[in-house]
């Protein structure tokens, strides 16, 4: 008896450690998306704001 608890408790153990990792992968890729997102943008306006003429830019120099 003793023997089927020890194995439920490793099967318990193993499964709740897999879905950890799973979930801290799904964390891990959400952030990486964003911070390309976030780069992409940030290089999109420096991009768009150098090539703008200085005449066009605003008085804050937007």
């Amino acid at each position: 008896m003793l023997k089927i608890v020890e194995v439920l408790v490793l099967v318990v153990a193993g499964l709740g450690f897999v879905l950890w990792q799973f979930r801290d992968l799904r964390r891990s890729r959400e952030i990486t998306r964003k911070q390309r997102e976030a780069e992409q943008n940030q290089s999109l306006n420096a991009t768009s704001e150098s090539r703008a003429p200085l005449e066009k830019r605003g008085p804050d120099g937007r």
